[in-house]
């Protein structure tokens, strides 16, 4: 949104069955600065018995991939794979992830995995929100009530995207 204007479009969707949990999210913004900029974002993540087994994260702009990471459970690590080449195996359990914060407050967490950055974030509650701050110093902000999600404010650089679940 800018102003009262909507920008774009957010549908993040979570299903269970047994022991498995699959969260998605996908959306689309427009951003018209000197140049018009249109952003797709699609996470599709699986957890299993309460700790992550496997995501993608592929974000585009303009029809053109931004970033691709793809994160699964192997054996003893998470193997984190960018635009298809592995670079990192993340050892210990991971329990929460970004698309997470759009369904329930994390609560106890001071950490959050990214899908899209294959690493762990700084989460903290300050005024009445949870910010999570990435690896480039950008903070997002999670504000919630009765353990739902009631505004994301997301920074994306030149603009900040807000996300107001219906």
């Amino acid at each position: 949104m800018k102003g009262d204007k909507v920008l774009g479009w957010n549908e993040a969707t979570r299903s269970r069955k047994g022991n498995a949990t699959h969260y998605t999210n996908t959306s689309q913004n427009t951003v018209s600065l000197i140049k018009k900029f249109v952003i797709d974002y699609h996470y599709e993540v699986t957890f299993r018995d309460n700790r992550l087994y496997q995501s993608t994260a592929n974000v585009m702009v303009n029809g053109k991939q931004r970033t691709s990471t793809a994160v699964s459970w192997e054996t003893d690590c998470y193997r984190i794979r960018e635009k298809g080449v592995e670079t990192n195996c993340v050892g210990g359990d991971i329990l929460f992830t970004s698309v997470m914060l759009l369904f329930q407050e994390p609560r106890g967490h001071s950490v959050v995995f990214s899908e899209e950055e294959g690493a762990m974030h700084h989460l903290r509650y300050v005024d009445g929100a949870y910010e999570k701050t990435n690896l480039k110093g950008k903070v997002n902000r999670y504000y919630y009530e009765n353990n739902r999600l009631a505004r994301a404010e997301l920074d994306a650089g030149l603009v900040t995207v807000t996300i107001l679940p219906e």
